[in-house]
């Protein structure tokens, strides 16, 4: 597979957030992991639609969300207040 982030536009939004977050992308996503700054897994989703909710339960701080789809991957950071 080809992956080919330049192009895809990731929208995570409210960003910051007390915890709920809304991911949107023009193309399918076939996963987004929820990781903590130690690299920790929190949580995995599988959407298979273009976008997705995500309900991160954990004390406030930084967390890293990969959205993954067919062509492209790429990591955002978020914070929960």
């Amino acid at each position: 597979a080809v992956i080919d982030n330049q192009n895809v536009e990731i929208s995570i939004y409210p960003n910051p957030s007390t915890g709920q977050f809304y991911v949107e992308t023009p193309n399918v996503i076939t996963k987004i992991v929820v990781y903590d700054l130690t690299g920790r897994i929190l949580s995995k989703h599988q959407p298979l639609d273009t976008k997705g909710s995500i309900s991160i339960h954990q004390s406030p701080g930084v967390y890293l969300i990969k959205v993954t789809g067919a062509k492209f991957e790429k990591v955002n950071k978020v914070i929960i207040n």
